[in-house]
């Protein structure tokens, strides 16, 4: 009957032990997925970022352009430049135009400050940012996870040392208590490999 207690627990954890080192080697692969996403997202980041900077530059050189003509009374010269207003300047520009800012104090001092100046590149770059972070605490998860299914695999590993020792004892005494430890060790590490997600 020990024999045979033996035999299905080594069986029992060399399965068990290559389960969880699948399981281990899947969420490693996915860790370095999600750091390689991260990494992606915060390059797109960066890269819109810099397009917002560059197009919010270009809505001030307009802008600025626009009120020297319209300070100088070049009403020509001012029309020309408000028509090539950006779409993203224009809506904010006749927003604050409409606040009269010559004469209300309240008015923001320019139109870059109303809630209408909107660049899509800046959104952009926080939506890729906000990615970035999320991909980067499930990298950390997965990091955690690789970690259980590991520390799952040395479990598994003793128990199955413990029952294949069993076999080489001479005494019976010696030989149950070896297999009670190695119980202990299957029932525990079956414990917490069932609270651990699995990844296919």
């Amino acid at each position: 009957m020990l024999e045979l207690v033996t035999v299905f627990v080594m069986s029992l954890m060399v399965v068990l032990t290559a389960w969880t080192g699948f399981q281990s080697t899947h969420w490693s692969s996915v860790q370095s997925e999600r750091y390689s996403q991260a990494t992606a997202s915060r390059t797109e980041s960066v890269r819109a970022s810099n397009t917002a900077g560059q197009q919010i530059a270009l809505d001030v050189a307009v802008f600025i352009a626009w009120t020297e003509a319209y300070a100088e009374g070049d009403t020509r010269r001012a029309e020309f430049v408000y028509e090539r207003f950006p779409d993203r300047l224009r809506p904010a520009a006749d927003a604050w135009v409409a606040l009269d800012p010559l004469d209300n104090p309240d008015a923001p001092a320019t139109p870059f400050e109303m809630d209408e100046y909107v660049v899509p590149a800046v959104q952009e770059a926080d939506e890729r940012l906000l990615e970035a972070d999320q991909h980067l605490d499930d990298a950390s998860a997965a990091a955690n996870r690789t970690s259980s299914y590991v520390a799952t695999t040395v479990v598994f590993a003793a128990v199955l040392f413990f029952a294949g020792m069993s076999t080489k004892l001479t005494s019976r005494r010696n030989r149950v208590v070896v297999m009670v430890l190695a119980a202990i060790g299957t029932m525990a590490g079956i414990a917490r490999l069932v609270t651990l997600p699995i990844e296919l």
